[in-house]
């Protein structure tokens, strides 16, 4: 009897899970019929929207009046008759001609703009003065900051500091009290103990364009750079000026300027001309760098009451200079920073905009004579070819120096991974970063966060009006620091200067990093004679690298990608936070952590928990890029707004990857996104697309698991596995944390990145 009961229950048991599995699949099957039944509506509603258009066209005017033609054209040239033949035929021919003529004209313009190109070239080549730059003497500085200061006492030595943290180092500070009357700027300055830097106090009250001529008269610099006691400079100001002035021989180079304090903004530098100087408005920064003996040749600065009848002394300066034939330059990058005060000097003027640009024009009026303006045309078109340009702007070097091209810095996976490697490098070499491209503004700006590692930063897009230059620069760069290692991530310029570069640089090392067998491969096998090392971020490169281009093994590295398994992506540093997004606990979640571009498939994630929308799961998508706000419409048409939580880009997302019971990377191409190393490490399993190196960390039932590219069903039925195993879930959440602290260890990969380095140094 025992026994029947039991084959009972058993039978129920059975029965019953089989009808489990058959409501599953009946949920299922009720989902793709909603999904078809969308699609056919959307088919419809396309199928309407053109016969309503046809019907629009068929009833316009001129439809009727072509349908006439047409009827007409058939009465004179009927059907299967010789004369249907004739305008066709006459089609052919008018055709014919207009291709000949079409590509006479072509042939003719480009002739012409050949033409004009060698013409230019010509005129380029005659008005071309050659300049052989002189070694500035060693015991004096290239460049004389002068800092006038009147009761400015609280913030001089941050005005200070801002000069001492410049990239380039040959300079002297002069500061120049112009008889400050508050009770603690004497103080402040007497108490005073920086490097570089000269202390004077004026008996009496003098003016800022006064204090500066004092300054200059005891400056020793072949530049001068006047910075006023309240504002600063960025740190790579004086290199990227000095540049400019060195290799194309400008006379005054001024930056944008960034504003501070009571209000922000920026006031965006323009080249300027004499006119536009009189006759608009200043359009030259405080901090313009310029040479001494231009100040010497038009007179120095000039000062005008405090209040009514103010004039700013700057730009009458800087007025007077251009008139007299001087060359100045812009550059587009904020590298003043402004203090802007409720009041002020120009806030206290009374003077309008009119009487100011009026009182100018009389003080220069004289400039506007023929001969000046027989000068300023000749200095324009007239062009500098300076030999030895760097000879005065060299560094001195204590350590080997490693030069990190890059294309841009964005927040992702990869600029990660390059913040740990150059964190760890950094204790043992100088470190100097490059950039060729500005990067869209959704991806984020990592400077920040490597200007904690290094201040030698340039974004050459950002200083630099074109190709020429910033090969010019990077050239220099390489030069002034004797470069021992160039460190390249897809950095496609330099990609192109491989050849010049170690032709000019016999003893520079060259390493290129492979994060993928897409990309930038392309260009690493084309200039592959010139590199030195490549490193591949996983085992499926290097076979690429060694079966496809028979590169030589020793010339490849596998350097597998880490994190901080200890501290950073350590699970029990963090506490769970609930307030992201769903107050359920028992919810389970899936999440996308990633750009949100084509290759990286957000769209298959969309599909994916649209298949799951009957399920008790919410998901989480962060991050940004180009197919964005596809994304967010696709999420509306599957009615998914509530199930998909969208914040865009999150700065910290470990608190979102924590409370996570599953990421999932469902990229197109990939090589070995740094997302899964963060993820594993965290305590999180990864359900991923088999491509790049992800096979290589993901393994199936253990961390994780793998499926084919773009299989939707295949993503779906792994997450269901975990949804409805949660022992195994949390199984797999422990072999996600110990494969993690087993191999994707930061330490690991920092010690091989040293050694591939030293070894290719020799030492």
């Amino acid at each position: 009897m025992e026994n029947q009961n039991n084959n009972k229950d058993e039978v129920i048991i059975k029965t019953q899970n089989q009808l489990s599995e058959t409501q599953n699949q009946l949920s299922e099957t009720q989902n793709q019929l909603s999904e078809t039944q969308h699609q056919l509506s959307e088919t419809q509603h396309q199928l309407s929207e053109t016969q309503h258009q046809l019907s629009i066209v068929f009833n316009s005017k001129k439809w009727k009046i072509v349908n006439k033609l047409h009827k007409i054209f058939d009465i004179i040239f009927p059907h299967k008759t010789f004369r249907r033949r004739i305008p066709r035929f006459s089609y052919k021919v008018l055709r014919y001609f207009y291709r000949k003529t079409k590509s006479l004209i072509r042939s003719i313009v480009n002739k012409k703009k050949s033409i004009a190109s060698l013409f230019e070239k010509y005129l380029r080549k005659t008005n071309t003065i050659k300049i052989q730059n002189k070694k500035w003497p060693n015991h004096k500085p290239l460049v004389s900051v002068v800092i006038p200061c009147f009761n400015y006492g609280k913030y001089v030595e941050q005005a200070i500091d801002s000069v001492l943290d410049q990239t380039f180092q040959n300079f002297e500070i002069i500061v120049i009290d112009g008889g400050s009357t508050d009770e603690v700027t004497h103080e402040i300055l007497k108490k005073l103990n920086k490097p570089k830097t000269k202390i004077y106090f004026r008996d009496g009250r003098y003016l800022v364009g006064d204090n500066r001529n004092y300054g200059i008269n005891l400056a020793k610099g072949k530049y001068v750079c006047c910075l006023d006691a309240d504002d600063l400079l960025d740190s790579t100001y004086f290199e990227k000026a000095l540049f400019f002035l060195e290799t194309y021989y400008y006379d005054v180079v001024h930056p944008s300027v960034e504003c501070f304090g009571a209000k922000s903004e920026i006031w965006y530098a323009q080249d300027t001309s004499f006119e536009k100087m009189m006759n608009i408005g200043n359009y030259v920064s405080t901090v313009a760098v310029f040479r001494r003996e231009a100040w010497v040749g038009s007179g120095g600065y000039k000062d005008w009451p405090v209040g009514e009848g103010h004039i700013p002394e700057d730009w009458e300066f800087w007025t007077r200079l251009i008139g007299h034939g001087y060359r100045f330059k812009a550059i587009k990058e904020p590298l003043m920073l402004y203090r802007v005060h409720n009041q002020g000097l120009t806030s206290k003027c009374k003077t309008n905009l009119d009487e100011q640009r009026l009182a100018i024009y009389n003080e220069n009026k004289g400039l506007l004579e023929k001969s000046f303006n027989k000068l300023r045309k000749k200095n324009k078109r007239t062009y500098y070819s300076v030999k030895s340009p760097f000879i005065n702007l060299t560094k001195t070097k204590l350590r080997k120096r490693i030069l990190l091209a890059l294309p841009f810095v964005i927040i992702g996976g990869a600029d990660a991974v390059l913040l740990k490697i150059f964190r760890s490098l950094s204790s043992d070499y100088d470190i100097t970063i490059i950039t060729t491209l500005d990067a869209p503004k959704e991806y984020g700006d990592n400077t920040i966060e490597y200007k904690k590692i290094t201040n030698e930063i340039y974004h050459l897009s950002k200083f630099l009006d074109n190709r020429v230059q910033q090969k010019n620069f990077i050239h220099y760069l390489i030069e002034s620091r004797e470069i021992d290692l160039l460190f390249v991530v897809g950095c496609e310029l330099i990609y192109s200067m491989l050849p010049d570069i170690c032709t000019n640089n016999k003893c520079i090392k060259v390493v290129d990093q492979l994060f993928n067998e897409f990309g930038h491969l392309k260009n690493n096998r084309l200039y592959s004679s010139f590199i030195n090392l490549n490193i591949a971020a996983n085992e499926k490169i290097k076979e690429i690298l060694i079966n496809d281009y028979k590169e030589d093994n020793e010339k490849i590295r596998v350097i597998i990608h880490g994190v901080d398994v200890d501290n950073e992506f350590n699970p029990e540093k963090y506490s769970y936070d609930n307030e992201l997004m769903c107050e359920n606990k028992d919810e389970f979640i899936i999440s996308f952590f990633g750009r949100f571009s084509k290759e990286k498939a957000p769209d298959i994630f969309v599909k994916i928990i649209n298949l799951l929308k009957k399920s008790k799961v919410k998901a989480i998508m962060t991050g940004h890029g180009p197919e964005f706000n596809n994304t967010l419409d696709l999420i509306k048409s599957y009615n998914l707004c509530d199930d998909i939580y969208t914040p865009g880009f999150v700065e910290d997302i470990k608190p979102l990857i924590l409370k996570s019971d599953v990421v999932i990377v469902p990229s197109r191409i990939e090589g070995l996104p740094i997302i899964i190393l963060e993820t594993l490490s965290m305590g999180i399993p990864v359900i991923a697309s088999n491509t790049g190196g992800i096979p290589t960390v993901i393994k199936n039932d253990y961390n994780g698991y793998i499926c084919d590219i773009e299989d939707v069903e295949g993503f779906v039925e792994k997450i269901k596995i975990l949804y409805n195993d949660r022992d195994k879930l949390r199984q797999m959440k422990n072999n996600a944390r110990e494969f993690a602290l087993s191999n994707i260890s930061e330490k690991k990969m920092n010690i091989e990145y040293n050694d591939a380095v030293k070894s290719l140094l020799n030492y």
